[in-house]
């Protein structure tokens, strides 16, 4: 395995043509790269069915079953 680079708190800014320069055994070595940094859309927390089965417990709402389905943007709890 070889190592890895790593970046944090990556800004738009920071995008461009980044270069390795690595000396070897074999010689030298040069590498280009190119990053490209854009807006990406949060990701919004999920609550664990656990956590959401016990918070409608909680409420007094544990007599409904709740019906679980899925689309394209997430899953979504509705009580039949």
């Amino acid at each position: 395995m070889g190592n890895r680079l790593l970046f944090v708190n990556v800004r738009e800014d920071n995008g461009g043509i980044y270069k390795c320069h690595a000396k070897t055994k074999a010689g030298p070595l040069e590498t280009r790269n190119v990053l490209n940094v854009g807006i990406a859309k949060r990701k919004r927390k999920r609550i664990s069915r656990k956590k959401e089965k016990r918070a409608h417990k909680e409420a007094g709402n544990n007599d409904k079953k709740m019906k679980h389905s899925s689309s394209i943007f997430g899953t979504w709890f509705t009580s039949s």
